[in-house]
Order: C-alpha cells, then structure tokens, then sequence
C-alpha cells in the first residue's frame, strides 16, 4: 500500500512531468524523421545531409549541462518555462523555411539548446524529490509522455504532411507542444524557497562536477550510455529514411515508428518496475543492451516485416529504459540537491554519442547508400555499452 500510497499524494508532479516531456524536446525523437522525405522531395536535400544535423547535438550539450545546474539551483518551473514558451516557436520557424539547408541546421541547433529547459533532466527533479519505493515506475510514467504523444502524433503528422505539406505539418506540431507544455506549468508544483534548491545554490558548480566526475561508477555510467547511444541517430532523424532504404514502405515505416514508440512506452514500465524491485546494475545491462539485437537483426535484410517489427520492438524497449536508468542512477548514487546537475552530465554524455554517430553515419552514406556498415558497427557497440553496467554491482550508502 505503501508502494502505490506515493501515488495518490503526488499525482501532480508525475503528471506534469508526464505532459511537459511529452511537449518537450523528447518528443523529436519520435517525430522528426517524419519531415526529412518532404523535405528531401522539395529542396533536394540528401540523407548524407541531414545526418550532419547531429553536429548541431553539440549545443544540447551545452544546453542540458546548463538547465540541469539552473534546476537545482532555481526549480524546475523557471527553467521549464523558457522551454514551453520557445520550443514551439522554433518549431514554427521551421515551417517558414526556404532551400538552403544551413537555415535548417541553424533552427535544428536552436531546438536542441532550448529544449533542453524541457527534457527529462529539468522536469524529473519534481519526481525524485517526492518518490522512494516507488521511484522506478514514477520515472517511468513520467517519461512516458514523449513516447505516448508520439505514437498518437506520427500517423497524424504523416497524414498532414501528405495532404498539406510539411509546413502544415510543423505548425502542428508547434500547437501540440504549446497546448501541452502550459497544461505542464499548471500541474507543475512549486519547489519553494528554503529546499534543496537553496542548498544546491551553496554546493557551488564546480564541487557538483567535481562531485560526479570523481566517481568511478560515473565512469561506468558515462561509457555505457556513450557506446550505447552511439547509433542514436538512425533511431531519430534518420529512422525513416533508414527503413524504406531497406525496403520497408512509406506507411509501414510511419507504422513502424508508432509501434517503435509504443515499444518506448512498455520499456519504460518494464524498467521502472524492474528498478524498484531488481538489482540496478542487472537491469541496466539488459535494459541498454536489447538494442545490439535489434541493431543485428535489421542489418541481415531480412524478407517480410516480422523481424523489422521485433527488431524496431527491441529497440524501443530499450529506449524507454535509457532514460528510467539514468535519471535512477543519478538520483541513487549522488546527493539529491546536485540530482539535476549529474542527470545532466549523464544526459550530456548521451548527446554526446548522437553527436559523434551522426558524421560516422554521414561518412559511411557518402561511401554507399546503404545503412548497413553502420548498423553492424551498432550492434557491436550496444552490446559492448551494455556489460559496462554489471560494474555497478555495489549500490552506495544513502546519499
């Protein structure tokens, strides 16, 4: 009773955070590929070409390192308020685009330094703070958010694209988060002055990375989000053009991203519940190493879409325990008043390998058109980023 009693005394918090991720900047990974065979069409723009837009991760680097240090120190309702009122108005900015492709990487960089005042970084802190037995499945239905609108939102957006054109498309998605980042800041509780948040202000920015970074087990926790995330960009912008380049048609593959969304979605309760119940280290390795099979699986070409369906399922999975385990992680293994600052390096780190893969990717494009080498080289790395986890075999003492 103890367990779902959590619950009923902060419903707020897990719902608002629920809203704000799913109008956040999460949210991209579920819709943003939709775009690019549009775009594509009309300017003529290549796959090698919009990989380079992970360059552009660079800034959400940046981003999610600052808004982690501001939401400790100032709450998550001030720094999630610039994201609710900006991201959207990016979004609609893409829609008043011309040809030239640098206009596209520009915006895309803006996306990605603002919406970090948005991502799972920022908004979880509220669920952290309120949540012990039950934090797993608190964390998991929080980030539930992004991967339920983007399941309902993809086929709605590949509908209005069809019939109205990419611009339409993205002022949709411009109203959508607008609606649902507001219903966010009104759910959203406020933290007070007095907290853990003043005490985050004393702890002083320097001593919060100095904190983290002396930590073996951050070394562990940083190189096995790093290598598993390496592949992370044919699982965004270029998950569709991935999937139709392998055979797969234009309607399937939206299907394909639903169902990919979905999978997210179970990933994400499976691993919370896990997490509350199972030994971290264990469920982390397999929690980030289920994609090294889906990864393999796809990169044989198989005939008919069962495999693509159960590979595209796997990686799902494992998508919506990424998150589950970081902010976990950093709220078991560090103090709670440097919880953000600390999610936000790990989530760094994890920028950090959709950074690096997307010139990898762009490179081996310009090679061949063919996506395979690196989904090889994928699966490879999952898998290797997966056992780095068992290292975290002794959970620390109460912090």
């Amino acid at each position: 009773m103890a367990y779902l009693g959590e619950f009923r005394l902060n419903w707020r918090p897990v719902t608002a955070a629920a809203f704000g991720l799913g109008a956040g900047i999460s949210l991209t990974s579920f819709v943003a590929s939709l775009f690019v065979p549009a775009l594509g069409q009309e300017f003529g723009w290549t796959g090698a070409q919009f990989a380079l837009t992970s360059l552009g991760l660079v800034l959400a680097m940046v981003g999610v390192l600052i808004a982690g240090r501001l939401a400790d120190t100032f709450g998550a309702r001030r720094v999630a308020t610039a994201g609710v009122i900006l991201l959207p108005l990016c979004y609609a900015a893409f829609s008043r685009m011309g040809g030239n492709i640098l206009e596209y990487y520009a915006i895309f960089g803006v996306v990605m330094f603002v919406g970090a005042t948005t991502s799972a970084t920022v908004y979880t802190r509220v669920v952290v703070a309120r949540f012990s037995a039950a934090r797993g499945l608190a964390l998991a239905i929080a980030a539930s958010g992004a991967p339920v609108v983007g399941a309902v939102l993809s086929p709605i957006l590949t509908r209005i694209i069809a019939d109205h054109g990419w611009r339409s498309g993205y002022l949709a998605l411009a109203a959508v988060t607008a609606l649902l980042g507001l219903l966010a800041l009104v759910l959203l509780p406020s933290e007070g002055a007095g907290n853990v948040t003043s005490r985050a202000a004393r702890t002083g920015t320097a001593k919060a990375y100095g904190l983290v970074l002396r930590s073996p087990a951050a070394w562990a926790i940083l190189g096995g989000m790093f290598l598993c995330n390496l592949p992370s960009i044919v699982t965004g912008y270029q998950f569709k053009p991935m999937l139709v380049s392998l055979g797969i048609g234009s309607a399937e593959a939206a299907w394909l991203i639903s169902l990919y969304a979905i999978g997210v979605i179970a990933g994400r309760f499976a691993c919370g519940l896990a997490l509350d119940r199972f030994p971290t280290h264990i469920v982390a390795a397999l929690g980030m190493g289920l994609p090294g099979l889906g990864f393999a699986l796809i990169a044989l070409q198989p005939d008919g879409l069962w495999p693509f369906i159960l590979a595209v399922g796997l990686m799902g999975l494992s998508q919506g325990a990424e998150q589950d385990i970081g902010a976990y992680l950093a709220a078991g293994w560090f103090p709670r008043d440097v919880y953000s600052t600390v999610f936000g390096l790990i989530t760094a780190g994890i920028v950090a390998a959709g950074a690096a893969g997307g010139p990898i990717l762009s490179l081996l494009l310009g090679v061949s058109p063919s996506f395979v080498p690196f989904l090889i080289g994928s699966a490879v790395s999952v898998l290797m980023g997966g056992t780095l986890f068992l290292l975290l075999s002794k959970r620390p003492s109460a912090v």
